[in-house]
């Protein structure tokens, strides 16, 4: 149950939990589910175009999002995120 286990993570952390149906929920989900998510990913995971802005939305509501470069097969760069 990601719902629980999303408010035992935020309890814990004092973290904003952001609101049900919005992007930057579904966003939270999909990281709970394990997915790491990049701009590429985004759209077919979580139906998301705006993944940095939902996931700077997460980082500054306390969430425990991580973010690193990943090279893509075509040698660009994108960021990659995940809990």
């Amino acid at each position: 149950m990601n719902h629980d286990r999303i408010m035992s993570v935020a309890k814990r952390r004092r973290a904003i939990i952001p609101r049900q149906g919005s992007d930057t929920h579904r966003m939270l989900e999909a990281l709970f589910d394990g997915h790491k998510i990049t701009v590429l990913t985004g759209p077919r995971l979580c139906g998301l175009t705006s993944v940095t802005q939902r996931a700077n939305d997460l980082i500054r509501d306390g969430w425990p999002v991580k973010k690193k470069w990943k090279v893509v097969r075509s040698g660009k760069k994108v960021m990659e995120y995940f809990l």
